[in-house]
């Protein structure tokens, strides 16, 4: 039996989504490189905040965020704020903010991820770069067995159909020229939901692989290598809450863009 070299480490997809987004802390933090980065994620990233916020952008000073008072604050984690410069509007959905990024009046806008809420209107918010809702993100789970990899895509496709993912979601059981590695199943989906698909995997137990990699980079080899896709199915969410474009951008002057009481 061939045994297969392995890192010092067992990574899941979940502790890979949760070093990168780490790592991406760190950076916004001023504790790595900034290449890159808009000049606003560099002053906030993680932050426990009231209703009033104060932010530091390296570009034009310091601005007042003033956020509006909240039913169930709690319930609000996971949407969106969005700073439209002379107010701001919380409870969008991913979708809805690229709604609002594609258009030219608040392409400039600035988007922060509601990462925890208290019952008390505290918030921790995430900076969102504007790119992130312009690429595809993605994990690919490596199994040097035909066998494996084959219980990781049918496994991963199965569990969906009870629990389906938080987006839409292309799932492939590929052949990559160049790998070390015979199989690999490959989950690719919008950037902006990486957080929420890290804590779906978690939710429904799904272990595949031998190696985890992940990442927008990764994506775009794949892409590049022309893999050999030997079988793929496409996933999908639950009905989605996010309302039209339309709705939408009729509705920007509301503070509170949905009750979740």
């Amino acid at each position: 039996m061939r045994s297969v070299l392995r890192p010092p480490w067992n990574l899941t997809a979940r502790d890979l989504c949760g070093l990168r987004a780490c790592f991406r802390i760190a950076v916004r933090l001023g504790y790595g490189p900034q290449k890159g980065d808009p000049p606003w994620t560099c002053c906030l990233t993680t932050a426990l905040v009231p209703r009033t916020l104060v932010l530091g952008h390296a570009d034009r000073g310091d601005t007042t965020m003033r956020l509006p008072e909240l039913e169930s604050p709690e319930k609000y984690r996971g949407l969106y704020v969005f700073d439209f410069g002379d107010q701001v509007a919380v409870g969008y959905t991913a979708d809805e903010i690229a709604v609002l990024l594609e258009s030219q009046r608040y392409a400039d806008g600035k988007v922060y991820r509601i990462h925890r809420a208290m019952p008390d209107g505290t918030m921790e918010l995430q900076g969102v770069s504007r790119e992130t809702f312009l690429k595809e993100d993605g994990l690919f789970f490596y199994r040097d067995e035909p066998g494996l990899a084959e219980e990781d895509f049918q496994t991963l496709v199965r569990e969906a159909a009870g629990t389906p993912p938080p987006c839409r979601m292309k799932v492939h059981l590929a052949r990559i020229s160049g790998s070390r590695y015979e199989l690999c199943t490959v989950a690719i989906f919008p950037a902006e939901y990486t957080h929420d698909v890290s804590d779906w995997l978690n939710r429904i137990g799904y272990e595949g692989g031998d190696l985890v990699e992940g990442g927008p980079s990764q994506v775009s080899d794949y892409y590049a290598a022309g893999a050999t896709v030997i079988k793929r199915q496409q996933l999908w969410p639950m009905p989605s809450q996010s309302r039209s474009a339309d709705e939408v951008l009729a509705t920007t002057h509301l503070a509170v863009q949905r009750k979740m009481a």
